[in-house]
């Protein structure tokens, strides 16, 4: 619920009724799902080993035409560490807003792995992000770049030194992805990170799982006030 939370707290100075309705679904939302949670488990074949997913949009913010970036990093199945959060400045592109994100992410891997190695949990390979950007991720890798890209040149910098230094790994996420936290779904699966091209393959996933949320009317109009 970080991203809806973080919007409505814009507006708490002068509630409309949108807004209040916007927050009655969000404690319906809170209402429906007290019995799901963030699992965590040591039998995944990449045990201890950090994984990380970074997106955005574009030009979402009506009033200053800023993007929402996001990213969430996962150890053994679960998330560890996620943000969503309005970018600092007007992206120009959604290669622009893709890479930010992704710039961003970075520094939060470097930061996580930091903390592994303190809790001698030290990562022995590159940590994979995974960016559905391939114009973000060649200019992350020095594949790219031109006069275009000279107004982000000191978040290119940031990551091309999280990729030339062994902290990260860009690789190309081809479609939409999701991340399903939900108990009852993670013994059906062998990993917790799926491919879902759309809303629609989502919601069937979830019938044929069995899912109660699913059907939860309180639940789908919450999960998609968040940025895809």
């Amino acid at each position: 619920i970080a991203f809806p939370v973080s919007q409505l707290s814009r507006h708490i100075s002068a509630p409309g009724p949108t807004h209040m309705a916007a927050a009655k679904h969000v404690l319906r939302y809170l209402r429906g799902t007290t019995h799901l949670g963030i699992v965590y488990s040591r039998d995944l074949p990449d045990h201890n080993t950090l994984l990380a997913f970074s997106d955005s949009d574009w030009a979402t913010c009506p009033d200053t035409r800023r993007s929402v970036g996001a990213h969430v990093l996962l150890l053994n199945g679960g998330a560890i560490a996620w943000k969503t959060k309005l970018q600092g400045s007007v992206a120009t592109s959604t290669a622009h807003a893709e890479f930010v994100a992704a710039s961003l992410a970075a520094d939060e891997v470097a930061y996580v792995r930091r903390i592994l190695a303190d809790l001698h949990a030290p990562q022995q390979t590159l940590t994979t992000l995974y960016e559905d950007n391939r114009a973000a991720r060649m200019m992350g890798e020095k594949q790219a770049s031109s006069s275009r890209t000279k107004h982000i040149d000191m978040r290119i910098f940031a990551l091309r030194e999280r990729v030339v230094d062994g902290t990260v790994r860009l690789v190309d996420c081809q479609h939409t992805w999701w991340l399903i936290y939900s108990p009852r779904i993670y013994p059906l699966l062998r990993f917790r990170v799926i491919v879902i091209h759309s809303w629609a393959e989502l919601h069937t996933l979830l019938l044929l799982l069995g899912c109660p949320c699913a059907s939860n009317s309180s639940y789908w109009s919450c999960f998609l006030s968040i940025p895809r």
